[in-house]
């Protein structure tokens, strides 16, 4: 059910935001390439920039068993807002956008899993293939075709806990994770 709600609210936003007509104008016009963020240790895909109000990525990353205790391959569908955009008038070419975002991710590895092994009783662990998270990034166009993306995340899983004041995060290791990102356009 979360499934098909967020799917939801990721079709609604990413339709509403195209302009009539103008389908072709959503394909990818951008590679992508990055590190961290609950992605894979890098990954890379295709983006779309609206360049002022609104992007997406599709991405396929990779973390090593050495960084995760198993290889995965994760595949991100990531979608963000870009309220507002600065630029400074003695560097004209250069743009600052901060911006919000939530991801889909789908993680593929031995013990990841959407449906609950059925040894445990029904909503005993939440699915480990499947997550979401909440993002708030500063996207920076230091010239023509070319942005940096640096961006703070929240998986689903530690955002409840946030949410009701519980203890469970006491530790910094565990709680949210940075990215890192450069776009180029290839058109």
């Amino acid at each position: 059910m979360k499934l098909v709600s967020l799917s939801t609210i990721l079709l609604t936003l990413f339709c509403f935001q195209a302009k009539p007509g103008h389908a072709l104008d959503l394909l990818p016009d951008q590679w992508q390439v990055q590190t961290m963020g609950y992605q894979g240790a890098v990954a890379a895909g295709v983006a779309y920039d609206s360049f002022y109000e609104y992007s997406w990525s599709l991405m396929i990353g990779y973390s090593p068993a050495e960084l995760t205790e198993q290889d995965i391959t994760q595949i991100n569908w990531q979608h963000r807002l870009h309220p507002v955009a600065y630029r400074i008038d003695a560097l004209p070419s250069l743009r600052i956008q901060p911006y919000l975002g939530i991801s889909l991710l789908y993680g593929l590895g031995k013990s990841l899993y959407v449906k609950l092994p059925d040894q445990y009783p029904d909503s005993y662990y939440p699915p480990t293939a499947l997550r979401a998270t909440l993002e708030a990034g500063l996207r920076v166009d230091p010239f023509h075709g070319h942005s940096i993306l640096l961006q703070w995340g929240m998986l689903d899983s530690e955002i409840g806990p946030l949410v009701n004041h519980s203890d469970q995060f006491t530790d910094d290791e565990h709680f949210g994770s940075w990215m890192i990102a450069w776009q180029a356009s290839f058109k």
